[in-house]
């Protein structure tokens, strides 16, 4: 129970990210993005050096490649759906970016079921097809992008399905994955610094804002990576769908973007299923904690 609660809060993290974000409205998104690897990538390898674990991650690497290039290969995608994600929420854009993040769970379903081999309860099944229903209501009434929603829900269940098949720890493949795109925030940075721009902060926003924006992303991360590999990835996949049910949210009652009955029917559509699966799974948690204590 306590990695699904990780997860949970990885995802809530993610979920509110707009109300972080319209707090510095002028801020860049490359700009952001870029100086969140930078600081994140400062954070993991100081981490590694302090703990002595800079050896044993080199010798893991050696020992399971394979491992290492999900880390790696996962970066880039994090880094491609956060960039088209900050842009929707700087663009007034939240309940887009919402839709695209709903099929995310999709996505991480058929990953599980295909790949994984993994099975589905019929109450699974059935709140899949009641989010499939809600997803369609939404789609119906909104004139986002449909390929662009689809990159955003791919690109974040494809990282997801890479962190669970890398099975290694949290530290070894966050750091994996966030060097294997410092080369290009770098990068960034020196191209900026070469057309005569200040740098990645802006001073439109606040400087703490900015800073403070890599620790928030980089303790989610870390949640979430600790927790996918403890779980079902089904399970993951259904859990995915509180990021963007925030976001839908937030989008109505906090930034005021308008909101057909047929959005809200499709919202209630899909968490009815989920509930659905959360409150069966509570009640199996507990029959199986009452039969441990009758037998103790």
């Amino acid at each position: 129970m306590f990695h699904k609660l990780e997860i949970v809060i990885a995802f809530s993290i993610f979920g509110m990210l707009p109300l972080y974000l319209n707090l510095m409205p002028d801020a860049q998104v490359t700009h952001l993005v870029a100086l969140r690897i930078i600081l994140a990538s400062a954070v993991l390898v100081s981490l590694l050096l302090i703990r002595g674990r800079w050896r044993p991650m080199l010798h893991q690497v050696k020992r399971d490649p394979k491992a290492a290039l999900c880390c790696m290969a996962a970066a880039p995608l994090a880094m491609a759906a956060g960039l088209l994600s900050i842009w929707a929420y700087l663009n007034q854009q939240i309940l887009a970016a919402s839709l695209g993040q709903y099929l995310s769970p999709f996505v991480s379903v058929l990953l599980a079921v295909v790949l994984l081999r993994e099975q589905l309860s019929r109450l699974q099944k059935l709140a899949l097809i009641a989010a499939a229903v809600g997803l369609m209501l939404q789609f119906g009434n909104h004139s986002f992008s449909v390929l662009l929603a689809l990159g955003i829900g791919a690109l974040f269940a494809l990282y997801g399905f890479l962190k669970k098949c890398a099975q290694t720890d949290t530290l070894t493949s966050l750091t994996l994955e966030h060097l294997a795109v410092l080369p290009i925030a770098l990068g960034y940075w020196g191209y900026l610094y070469w057309q005569g721009e200040p740098g990645l902060v802006s001073p439109e926003c606040s400087l703490w804002l900015q800073l403070g924006f890599a620790p928030l992303i980089l303790f989610a991360l870390t949640l979430l990576n600790h927790g996918i590999q403890k779980v079902n990835f089904t399970t993951y996949g259904l859990m995915q769908f509180i990021d963007p049910s925030l976001q839908f949210l937030l989008g109505i009652w906090v930034f005021n973007e308008l909101c057909p009955p047929e959005q809200l029917l499709g919202f209630m559509l899909i968490w009815g299923g989920l509930v659905a699966v959360i409150g069966s799974g509570l009640r199996r948690s507990n029959a199986s904690t009452s039969k441990l204590a009758q037998l103790s």
